[in-house]
Parts: C-alpha cells; sequence; structure tokens
C-alpha cells in the first residue's frame, strides 16, 4: 500500500480486493462469466458497477499494481494474492476500457465479454448450501438462482472480512471504515453496517464454510465477526 496515501484511500485499496478478487477466482473456477458476476453484484448488491467493469474502468494495469502493492505490504496473505487473469491480460495489452479492451472489448454498446469462461459444475455441500441462503436473507437480496446468490455471497462475504480484518488491526474504527466505502469507494452500503446487518455470527459461519473447501486458509473469519 502507499505510505503517502490518507486513511480514506488506504480502507478502500485494501478492503477493495475482495470485491475483486474473489470474483476472479469464481471466473476462474468456471462458476460464472464476466457479464454475469457484474450482473448480479449490481442487481443483488445496489453496486453502481460490477467487478470487471470496475477493473476496466480503473485499468487493469493500475488495479493489478494496487492489489500487488496491498498483498506485498500485508505479507502475502493468500486471501489478497494478485490473481494471474490479470496479468496475462496486462501482457496481452489489454488494459481496459483505455486501451479499447479488457474484460470487455469496447468497440461498441453495450460492451461484450472479452474473457470466457470454462463453465464447470461445482460441488455445494449442505452446510456451505445452508449458510449462503441465511447470508443472502439477511443480506436481503432478492429473487435470483442459487448459483446468483453463491457468487454474491461470496464475494460480499471477502469484502466484509478484510473490513472486520482492518477493526481487529486497529487500522480504522468501524464507522472510519464504512464511510471510506460508501464515500470514496461509492459502496451503497458500509461493509462493517452491512455484517451488523446480516449477522456477525451468519457472516463468520459463511466464511468458515468456505474455508473448509480451499487449502490457503482465505477465508478465516476476523475476529470482530466473532464466532
Amino acid at each position: 500500500m502507499n505510505s503517502a496515501a490518507s486513511k480514506p484511500q488506504l480502507i478502500v485499496q485494501r478492503v477493495g480486493r475482495g470485491l475483486l478478487l474473489e470474483p476472479l477466482r469464481m471466473l476462474a473456477d468456471g462458476i460464472a462469466g464476466v457479464d454475469e458476476i457484474d450482473q448480479i453484484i449490481r442487481r443483488l448488491g445496489g453496486f453502481r458497477a460490477g467487478p470487471f467493469e470496475r477493473m476496466d474502468a480503473v485499468g487493469l494495469g493500475i488495479d493489478y499494481a494496487l492489489t500487488r502493492g496491498v498483498w506485498e505490504q500485508l505479507g502475502q496473505p493468500a486471501r489478497l494474492e494478485p490473481h494471474p487473469l490479470q496479468a496475462e491480460l496486462i501482457e496481452r495489452g489489454h488494459l481496459g476500457r483505455s486501451s479499447g479492451r479488457g474484460f470487455y472489448v469496447y468497440d461498441r454498446e453495450p460492451p461484450l465479454p472479452a474473457v470466457s469462461v470454462d463453465r464447470k459444475s461445482f460441488d455445494c455441500p449442505p452446510g456451505v448450501y445452508k449458510a449462503v441462503r441465511r447470508f443472502v436473507d439477511g443480506a436481503a437480496a432478492e429473487g435470483g438462482s442459487f448459483t446468483e446468490h453463491y457468487v454474491f455471497a461470496r464475494t460480499l462475504v471477502a469484502v466484509i472480512n478484510e473490513a472486520a480484518l482492518c477493526v481487529d488491526e486497529n487500522l480504522a474504527s468501524e464507522h472510519e471504515i464504512d464511510t471510506a466505502m460508501t464515500g470514496d469507494a461509492g459502496y451503497p452500503r458500509g461493509p462493517l453496517e452491512w455484517a451488523a446487518k446480516i449477522g456477525r455470527h451468519t457472516c463468520a459461519t459463511l466464511l468458515r464454510r468456505f474455508n473448509e473447501r480451499v487449502d490457503d486458509n482465505r477465508f478465516r473469519p476476523g475476529s470482530w465477526l466473532g464466532t
């Protein structure tokens, strides 16, 4: 992270990684496509733009550098590791809207996805299914298939957990984090306010269920979320 950045910028740079990295992983895992994920995050989360739209707007080179900076500054935790798909697109010169191509191709309106999804079925144990449903019910996200709920829940809970870890580390107060994310980052609701609405225990339970399915411990819940 840039040590010269203001506290709100540091919060946005760090907490905002959750909105981008889990969607990248889900795209690579074949769970959903670029436009599908963006639509899910906009519709169920109330965000003005989806993660791939955001990365293309900022510029993939800039976003990748921010991700790498945050990851290195914090000791290279698995949850914040830059995704190789971004690096591949940068190497090809596909830098986002400014270059005419990134995750979307911008030779027409609306732009079309430029990165295809190798769609695969994914197995969802009963414990994950139940935890996703409970989380989505608490977030008041209405309608949609289970896959849409899964994409939304996995993305939002990663944002919430990064915010919780910031509180654990005394980087900022709950109010400062929520204000930075709703003000500077334009989120529809502060992540910790969202966690309180959903229920801290519900968020922690979902994270533990996800963590049981990975080998890098990246979903380990922050202490602020409780047990």
